[in-house]
């Protein structure tokens, strides 16, 4: 679905969907939010929360990977005619990765919910 919303973006083929979602105070903000968040948290858990350390850190090896990914797609936008790059697009990205990556973390560690093994 994501990939869709992108494609369509791209070519410039949201004008319906623009106009929903700025009837809502910050749509886009929070779209941006819920979206790449729910992304994040359903690849962490088709990763099992994998953790990836680096130095004295570590981080959600999902929350990694839709980061950067995010990132080059967000940056990607400089170069397309009907894209803009915005900072806090790209911002309310990363907060719905931390959030939901690690509501994601906690509900694994915690048990809350079931996963085949």
């Amino acid at each position: 679905m994501i990939l869709l919303i992108i494609a369509s973006a791209n070519q410039g083929n949201l004008y319906y969907l623009k106009q929903i979602v700025f009837l809502i105070p910050y749509g886009d903000k929070w779209g941006h939010f819920f979206l790449i968040g729910l992304l994040a948290f359903f690849v962490n858990l088709w990763l099992n929360c994998e953790k990836l350390k680096v130095l004295k850190w570590s981080f959600l090896k999902g929350s990694v990977i839709i980061l950067a990914i995010i990132t080059l797609e967000e940056l990607s936008q400089i170069f397309i005619e009907n894209r803009s790059y915005d900072l806090w697009d790209l911002t309310c990205d990363y907060l719905g990765i931390l959030v939901f990556g690690q509501l994601a973390w906690y509900l694994t560690r915690n048990k809350a919910i079931v996963t085949s093994e």
